[in-house]
């Protein structure tokens, strides 16, 4: 089977059927040229969500969960997945053991009912694409 490449920067429209691109030592370019993310946000397909509020989170095995829960619809089409997650502690407590978590939980036929919702943002500016992923 021949492999062709072509080697010279090139860029191809969706649903074109182009050359591997190669590099002067006939090496295959596979770099980022762009950013990491660059692709996915130039899609639409890429969304962020912050909260800021200071509080205290839900405790262990706790029935409900009182701070920002990421939820997929049951009648999504879109599979979700988390990039990143970050969170700050604001208060250092001196006598006790502090532990952080992210829960889990999946349900394939109950709709996770949200008391404040938060909005995804699109990470590209100005494109007005919509999430399909729930925040509150």
């Amino acid at each position: 089977m021949l492999i062709q490449g072509l080697t010279a920067p090139a860029r191809s429209a969706d649903g074109n059927n182009p050359y591997l691109r190669t590099g002067k030592d006939n090496d295959l370019i596979v770099s980022e040229l762009h950013g990491r993310y660059y692709e996915t946000t130039y899609r639409g397909k890429g969304f962020s969500v912050a909260s800021q509020a200071v509080a205290t989170t839900t405790v262990g095995l706790a029935t409900t969960y009182t701070r920002l829960c990421l939820v997929n619809p049951t009648k999504s089409n879109v599979n979700l997945a988390l990039n990143k997650c970050s969170m700050m502690q604001s208060v250092i407590q001196a006598t006790q053991v502090e532990a952080f978590t992210i829960a889990l939980e999946f349900n394939s036929t109950v709709e996770v009912t949200l008391t404040t919702p938060a909005t995804p943002q699109s990470n590209l500016i100005g494109s007005g694409a919509v999430s399909q992923a729930q925040l509150g």
